[in-house]
């Protein structure tokens, strides 16, 4: 009998208590999509992100200028992040300069 790898994964993810970590990993991938969107190719290098704690996006920049395109731009990162995961896991972004 034929189980889909997808159903499969998802319940080894659960069983060895990792899908926290795997949801935070994506979190950061999809900032970084989002990021280069807004910013474009020239910028987005400017921009890490760092980690997720309590629904707060950490990312680190050493340029003001791009920090301030970014927050003015934070409702529709954040919106972009929850709608590819499907649910809430970003509240607020915090940039450390």
């Amino acid at each position: 009998m034929f189980h889909p790898l997808k159903s499969l994964l998802s319940k080894s993810i659960s069983r060895a208590g990792i899908s926290h970590q795997i949801e935070d990993f994506r979190v950061l991938e999809i900032f970084e999509a989002v990021k280069n969107k807004i910013l474009g190719s020239e910028s987005s290098g400017k921009v890490k992100p760092m980690y997720i704690k309590n629904q707060v996006l950490t990312a680190a920049s050493l340029s003001p200028e791009t920090v301030a395109r970014l927050e003015s731009s934070e409702q529709e990162i954040v919106a972009g992040i929850n709608s590819e995961l499907g649910s809430e896991a970003v509240k607020k972004i915090k940039y450390i300069t």
